[in-house]
């Protein structure tokens, strides 16, 4: 456990090295599948702790963000399952773009960054929550900084995971492959009926 929190440090100061350790663990595929398994409920379960917490407002315009959220919010199972199923998919669409561009990393290596990257977005929101409830000031600043702090990690993962040397074509990469992902999920979303 001692080792872990070690890595999750690490993250934020040589998010490169963490990878490396992440990747050195050569999860086969059962073992990878489980341990993005275990993120999406880990989620799931904290994320309704700080909803319990921090209610959301009740309320929202049908199709909108805040609606879609909800919805997908509204139990834990559910968040789960759609919590796995992002895994998987921005998992493979990291593997496949990056092979795609030159790029080393294996599938299973893929998620398992994902799942390493989602469970550190975890702690960074569980800062936020408390931030807001003991100090809100504090709480405004990191939900400007979180989000910058956590594409520089994964730009330095997938550097690690493909053997990238270019930073910016890496960060291109990245916002480019996020915009076309919100697309789809907002198209899928939509299709299955949330938000309305």
């Amino acid at each position: 456990m001692s080792e872990l929190i070690d890595v999750a440090f690490l993250s934020f100061r040589r998010p490169r090295q963490a990878a490396k350790w992440i990747l050195a663990l050569n999860l086969n595929l059962p073992q990878t599948v489980m341990f993005v398994g275990l993120t999406a409920v880990l989620v799931a379960l904290v994320l309704s702790l700080m909803l319990r917490i921090s209610p959301a407002p009740e309320t929202a315009f049908p199709g909108s963000v805040e609606a879609m959220v909800l919805a997908m919010v509204s139990t834990p199972l559910r968040f789960a399952a759609l919590q796995f199923g992002y895994l998987v998919y921005s998992g493979f669409g990291l593997y496949q773009i990056g092979r795609w561009a030159g790029g080393k990393g294996s599938l299973t290596q893929s998620l398992a960054i994902m799942a390493a990257l989602q469970l550190l977005q975890l702690v960074m929101a569980s800062v936020v929550t408390l931030s807001a409830l003991i100090f809100p000031p504090a709480a405004l600043l990191a939900m400007v900084a979180f989000p910058v702090i956590l594409l520089w990690i994964l730009t330095q993962f997938v550097m690690a995971l493909h053997g990238f040397t270019s930073p910016l074509a890496v960060l291109f990469g990245i916002v480019a492959g996020y915009v076309g992902l919100i697309i789809v999920l907002s198209l899928v979303l939509s299709i299955l009926g949330f938000g309305s």
